[in-house]
């Protein structure tokens, strides 16, 4: 009997606690508390705000989360020696299994570049698989043979989701592609083209020549559209006379990839 009552009890006061919790606004998971040791820097993501803590300072301090009101008066009257900043930019990643979802979101600002590939950890390598939006604060890719083509047949495939956030209105990565012969133009959403990152050219398969829009693989093609360095949008054509033939006989796809800034 004695053990039904303590549990009652536990299950009546985690119930107020969640209510507490969501009374204060905190419907998702967060911490009570963090501990910001002397020359580190420590980020903090609350469902209202997230700060980068950066101690300057000789001693160890304790910053109270458990409430947003809690958050909020450290901040307005934290010591001299410690700095706040925005969380926008850093890289985050996630892998999954084949049939799972993968998702990533930027803690503030938005997204500048990604990454999704299928199958790395396979000995046929990974593919390009489903793509992010520019300038969105998520992104979601769901990894399997119907979404992403079954490129290693016989082997359990992970989906690998890379995303590289930065601060609304800074520079911005941006990407398009077309298969061979043909013209793919990227346009910077505000601001001029002010880098050519990537130019890629390869087979989606057949040579280990694939790429994604920012990924560093496949084969360089071997012109670049350097003139379109300050123009607001750039157009490309792909083809083998001016990229190479990196694949005999396969269809090849090109990916160009600006900065805009």
């Amino acid at each position: 009997m004695k053990a039904i009552v303590k549990l009652k009890t536990i299950v009546i006061f985690g119930a107020m606690a969640l209510s507490a919790a969501l009374a204060y606004g905190y419907a998702s998971p967060h911490q009570n508390s963090y501990r910001v040791n002397a020359g580190q820097t420590v980020t903090i993501d609350e469902p209202d705000l997230c700060q980068k803590v950066t101690n300057s300072g000789s001693k160890d301090i304790f910053i109270p989360t458990a409430t947003a009101n809690e958050w909020s008066a450290f901040r307005a009257n934290k010591p001299a020696d410690i700095t706040l900043s925005s969380c926008a930019g850093g890289s985050y990643h996630q892998t999954v299994r084949e049939n799972q979802t993968a998702s990533l979101s930027c803690p503030s600002g938005t997204i500048s570049s990604w990454s999704s590939v299928y199958g790395a950890n396979t000995p046929c390598g990974g593919r390009p698989c489903g793509s992010c939006a520019y300038g969105a604060t998520s992104c979601t890719v769901t990894y399997n043979n119907t979404n992403c083509g079954d490129h290693c047949y016989g082997y359990e495939k992970n989906g690998d989701l890379d995303i590289t956030c930065s601060a609304s209105g800074g520079a911005r990565t941006v990407c398009c592609s077309a298969e061979e012969d043909s013209s793919c133009t990227v346009t910077c959403p505000s601001g001029v083209i002010t880098q050519i990152k990537y130019v890629k050219y390869g087979a989606s398969d057949g040579c280990g020549n694939e790429s994604s829009c920012d990924s560093a693989a496949g084969s360089n093609c071997s012109r670049s559209p350097t003139s379109c360095i300050g123009r607001s949008s750039c157009s490309w054509n792909f083809n083998n006379g001016r990229c190479g033939d990196t694949c005999y006989g396969w269809v090849k796809t090109g990916y160009l990839t600006v900065v805009c800034q």
